[in-house]
C-alpha cells in the first residue's frame, strides 16, 4: 500500500498525539482504579437489577430484594482491610449495612432516574424493537 492511498487524517497523524491520547486514557483508567469499591457495588447492583428486570419469568416485586441482597453480599466481599481498633463483628456489620444502603440507593436510582430515561419516546421505540413484542421489559 502506498502512503498516498492513506487518508489525510492518517498521514497527518503525529506520534506525539498518540502519546498524548495514551496519557489521557491512562489518567482516566487510573482515576477509575482509584474509585472506592462502593462505586463498583452500585454499578453491579444497577446491572443485576436491569438483568433480573428483563427476565420475564422473574417476578418484578423480587428485583429490589435481589438488588439489595447483592449490594450487601458484594460490599461484604469487597470490603477494605479492617482498621485497627475495630472488632470483626462490628466491621462486618458496618459493611453489610453500607451494602444494604447501597442496594436501596441503586433501586431508588433506577426507579427515579433510569425509569424516566427508559420512557423517552425514541429510546422506548429502540428498546421495543430489541424486545420484539412492542413493549419494554416490565
Amino acid at each position: 500500500m502506498n502512503t498516498n492511498d492513506l487518508p489525510d487524517w492518517w498521514t497527518d497523524f503525529e506520534p506525539t498525539q498518540v502519546h498524548s491520547w495514551m496519557d489521557r486514557l491512562t489518567d482516566i483508567l487510573n482515576g477509575m482504579a482509584g474509585l472506592p469499591s462502593i462505586t463498583l457495588v452500585l454499578l453491579t447492583c444497577l446491572g443485576i437489577g436491569w438483568v433480573f428486570k428483563s427476565i420475564k419469568r422473574f417476578p418484578n416485586d423480587a428485583v429490589p430484594v435481589v438488588v439489595i441482597a447483592w449490594g450487601m453480599i458484594f460490599t461484604w466481599l469487597t470490603m477494605e482491610q479492617m482498621p485497627e481498633g475495630y472488632q470483626v463483628i462490628a466491621w462486618r456489620s458496618r459493611n453489610l449495612m453500607i451494602g444494604f444502603a447501597t442496594g436501596c440507593f441503586a433501586w431508588g436510582l433506577h426507579y427515579w432516574v433510569l425509569y424516566r430515561i427508559e420512557n423517552i419516546p425514541w429510546l422506548k421505540r429502540l428498546l421495543s424493537r430489541k424486545n420484539g413484542n412492542g413493549t419494554t421489559p416490565p
